[in-house]
C-alpha cells in the first residue's frame, strides 16, 4: 500500500535527502540539466500523477487527505520521480516501473520494458511521465506492440462461392485438410489469440471452443500453440515458477524444433517475437539481447529449406513459410485481417470436386 510504502522509504530518504538536494542545485544552475521542476500546482501535480498511471487513485486520495504535495521533480533520464508530501514524509518511487499499459496477451508490461525494448525513447517517457503527452497516446502509439500486430491467417476465402470461412469450417467442409487446418490455428494461437473473421475478435483456445471456432480435436494442440505468446510455465528445482518463451522452451526439449521454428516464424512475419515475462512484441534486436532469439534460428528462418518450411499451400501443394503463405492471402481492408483464398483450379477445390464425386 501508499502507506507502507511511505513508512519503508522514509528513513533512507532522509539520509539520501541532502545528497540529493546538492545534487539536483548542482544540474539545475548547469546547461545541461537533467532536472525538470514542474511548475505547476499542487493539485495540478497529483492530477498528471494520477493520468499517467504513477499514482493509483486511492493514493491520490491519502496524498489530497494527508497534505499538499510541495515538490515533484522528474529526472531527465526518467530514472526516477521524486515527490514530497510534507515535511517529514517523503516517497521515492520509480515511473518507470510504476506507470503500466495494458497488452493483448492477458498482462500488462511496465514503461521500463518498452524503453528497453526500443519501443519508446527516453524523451517520449519523460514526455509522458511530465504531462506533456497522455497515457492514451503512448498506448496508442505502443498499441502494434502491445497487442496483436499484424494479422494473422484469420481464415479461408472461398472463391469460388464468394465466402468466408473459419479455418475450422474450411476442415469441416473438405476445403483444407486437417493438418493445415491444425498449422493455421497453431500460427493464430501464437500470435496473439484464435480470430473470428466475421468479427474481428480474438479468443483463447477455451473461448474459442466455446465460440465453435475450433474443434474438440484441435484443443490440446491450440493450447500449446498458445504458450508461445503467454509463456510455458515450469517449475524450478527450489519450488519456483517460471514463464518461458517459446525459445527457452525449445531450448529445453519442451517444444519440438519443427513446430517452435514454426511458431517463431508466425511471430516474426506478424510483427515480432513475442515476450511472454514483458507481456508485447519486442523487434529482432531486442530479442537477441532477451535471449528470444539466437543467431541459429536466423539464419534457418532467414534461409528456409523445404525441410523448415513449416506451412503448405493449399492451392499450390507447397511448403512455404509463413510470410510466404501471407503473402499469397487477400486482405480486407475493412477489417484489416488476412484470408486464404482457395482458387476454384486450385488442388484444394480438385480434392474437394474429387470427393464430392465420390
Amino acid at each position: 500500500s501508499y502507506k507502507d510504502r511511505l513508512a519503508k522509504t522514509r528513513n533512507a530518504m532522509k539520509d539520501q535527502e541532502q545528497d540529493f538536494s546538492s545534487e539536483a542545485d548542482a544540474f539545475s544552475t548547469s546547461s545541461g540539466s537533467i532536472y525538470s521542476e514542474l511548475q505547476v500546482k499542487p493539485e495540478d501535480e497529483y492530477t498528471k500523477a494520477l493520468s499517467n498511471g504513477s499514482l493509483s487513485s486511492s493514493e491520490f486520495e491519502f496524498n489530497r487527505q494527508q497534505g499538499n504535495m510541495t515538490t515533484l521533480k522528474v529526472p531527465g533520464t526518467v530514472s526516477e520521480l521524486y515527490t514530497e508530501t510534507g515535511e517529514d514524509e517523503e516517497l521515492n518511487f520509480d515511473p518507470l516501473d510504476e506507470i503500466t499499459f495494458n497488452a493483448g496477451f492477458g498482462m500488462k508490461t511496465s514503461l521500463r520494458s518498452v524503453i528497453d525494448a526500443g519501443l519508446l525513447s527516453a524523451v517520449e517517457a519523460e514526455e509522458l511521465i511530465t504531462g506533456q503527452i497522455t497515457h492514451a497516446e503512448v498506448e496508442r502509439d505502443l498499441y502494434r506492440w502491445l497487442f496483436a500486430g499484424s494479422s494473422a491467417i484469420a481464415g479461408v476465402y472461398n472463391a469460388k462461392d464468394d465466402e468466408v470461412l473459419t479455418v475450422s469450417e474450411a476442415v469441416e467442409v473438405g476445403l483444407l485438410l486437417r493438418g493445415t487446418g491444425l498449422e493455421l490455428l497453431e500460427a493464430q494461437a501464437a500470435t496473439g489469440g484464435i480470430i473470428d473473421p466475421r468479427t474481428s475478435k480474438m479468443y483463447n483456445a477455451i473461448e474459442a471452443l466455446d465460440e465453435g471456432l475450433i474443434l474438440d480435436y484441435q484443443l490440446d494442440t491450440v493450447r500449446r500453440a498458445e504458450r508461445a505468446c503467454r509463456g510455458f510455465v515450469t517449475v524450478d528445482e527450489n519450488g519456483n515458477g517460471q514463464r518461458l518463451s517459446l525459445f527457452a522452451a525449445m531450448k529445453r526439449g519442451l517444444v519440438v524444433e519443427s513446430r517452435g521454428l514454426r511458431l517463431l516464424e508466425a511471430q516474426i512475419a506478424t510483427g515480432g517475437l513475442i515476450d511472454p515475462q514483458a507481456g508485447h512484441r519486442v523487434p529482432i534486436s531486442a530479442a537477441y539481447q532477451r535471449g528470444l532469439f539466437d543467431q541459429r534460428m536466423n539464419g534457418i528462418l532467414e534461409d528456409p529449406s523445404d525441410d523448415t518450411k513449416g506451412f503448405f499451400d493449399p492451392n499450390t501443394d507447397e511448403n512455404l513459410s509463413y510470410l510466404e503463405l501471407l503473402s499469397r492471402c487477400v486482405h480486407d481492408p475493412e477489417t484489416d485481417l488476412k484470408f486464404l483464398i482457395l482458387m476454384e483450379n486450385g488442388a484444394a477445390m480438385r480434392r474437394k470436386r474429387r470427393a464430392n464425386r465420390n
